[in-house]
């Protein structure tokens, strides 16, 4: 009797043990809790019953769970790019334990005309790079070559590049084959920094290969990457995949722009995308624009000495005098009122300190203000001045601030901004 409880102990515990890892492992539930126990800090009921699993089952859950998210993102995906990216991050995650699913999503971007021209679809094709080990698709290195050469953007042929060396790298190929895959760059020279590394690798194997020749005219193009001083920068390289959509978007808008006013907001729209990510680019754009005579009378002229104000990422940023002269300059009233805004705008964005907007705003308790709208940026003065301890200023606005609220004679410049 006692053998037979223990056995059927022994199948109870196994039954509810299998149905326990069952449950743990249903689509219905993976990606919103073991996931979720992964991310947090403090794992959930949920994240502290799959801890208690052996390793091999828990590890087992966690790679379905991640299996399950990465596919969904891949099938959810719409813009072409964004898909082509999650395919390939489902088609690498996978490679391992699910090989022939893996496979075929790396295949399917080579088959699809619309994915192989995707600035994404690199980093599946260069997987298929001489690959005969997948049995759905292979690429030549010509085939490859075609795909860099319709990039559009340098950065992403940079990539493609690194990519297919890469491949190549982990098949052991020879000298030769390299050099095969390496000299259309000797053709169409990169004279960036980030590509000097593939013109080492020219030399490099050309040397052993005897090629004397090949060796001084890789050496001969990397003293003209030195001396051109010129690289990608890497913000430009990481950025989001929508912003060269943008960027492209913003250059249609200046080459059609039929105005002096849309061809300046766009190209000060361009500039602002570039901060931060290529501000050589973005001083190229806005410097040249600021004494040029077609943009000076511009309505919205002051849209581009606003961005340039204190602007470190400029290599000829606008003063706060200089900005603050302008300004004085200004015969209409609701562009004047338009400029202290978008200065007010610019060192919010830049994150001016609080003495720098006291200087920027000051000159307006000087004399009691032509219309009402001026009293926010006085109420905006008052609390920057306190928070620069410059109580002297910050008296001085709260008393304007009465004498605004008080003298009914001051009119309203836009009705319809009354309070």
């Amino acid at each position: 009797m006692k053998i037979r409880w223990e056995k059927n102990f022994v199948i109870f515990s196994s039954v509810f043990f299998l149905s326990f890892v069952a449950y743990l492992v249903s689509e219905g539930i993976l990606r919103a809790n073991t996931l979720a126990a992964v991310k947090s800090d403090q794992p959930a009921e949920y994240g502290r019953l799959v801890d208690w699993l052996p390793a091999k089952y828990k590890l087992a859950i966690e790679y379905r769970a991640k299996y399950l998210d990465l596919k969904e993102k891949m099938e959810k995906a719409r813009e072409t790019d964004v898909r082509v990216d999650a395919m390939f991050n489902f088609a690498d995650y996978i490679k391992v334990k699910d090989k022939d699913e893996s496979d075929q999503v790396f295949a399917e971007v080579a088959k699809n005309p619309e994915y192989r021209k995707s600035r994404r679809a690199y980093k599946s094709l260069a997987r298929l790079l001489l690959n005969k080990d997948n049995k759905y698709q292979s690429l030549s290195i010509k085939e490859y070559h075609d795909h860099i050469d319709g990039l559009t953007w340098d950065e992403d042929k940079m990539q493609a590049w690194t990519a297919g060396r890469n491949q190549l790298n982990s098949l052991r190929v020879s000298a030769q084959v390299h050099l095969d895959y390496l000299m259309p760059l000797m053709k169409n020279k990169m004279i960036y920094t980030n590509f000097d590394t593939f013109y080492g690798n020219i030399q490099t194997h050309a040397n052993n290969l005897k090629n004397a020749e090949l060796v001084e005219e890789a050496k001969k193009v990397r003293e003209e990457i030195k001396a051109a001083k010129r690289g990608i920068p890497n913000n430009i390289i990481q950025a989001p995949l929508d912003f060269r959509k943008r960027y492209a978007e913003y250059k249609a808008d200046i080459a059609k722009a039929d105005t002096p006013e849309s061809k300046l907001s766009s190209t000060i729209g361009l500039a602002s995308l570039l901060f931060d990510k290529d501000n050589s680019e973005a001083s190229q754009l806005l410097v040249p624009l600021r004494d040029n005579p077609e943009y000076v009378n511009c309505t919205n002229y002051y849209m581009l000495l606003a961005r340039m104000l204190l602007e470190k990422r400029v290599t000829k940023q606008v003063t706060m005098a200089e900005y603050q002269q302008y300004i004085d300059s200004l015969t209409d009233e609701q562009t004047k009122l338009s400029a202290w805004e978008a200065g007010f705008s610019q060192l919010t964005g830049i994150k001016a300190s609080a003495a720098t907007f006291v200087n920027y705003l000051k000159p307006l308790i000087e004399k009691e203000p032509k219309y009402r709208e001026y009293r926010q940026f006085i109420e905006r003065l008052e609390k920057k001045a306190t928070e620069a301890k410059d109580d002297a200023t910050a008296t001085r606005a709260a008393d304007m601030i009465k004498s605004i609220n008080e003298n009914y004679d001051i009119p309203w410049l836009n009705p319809q901004s009354r309070i």
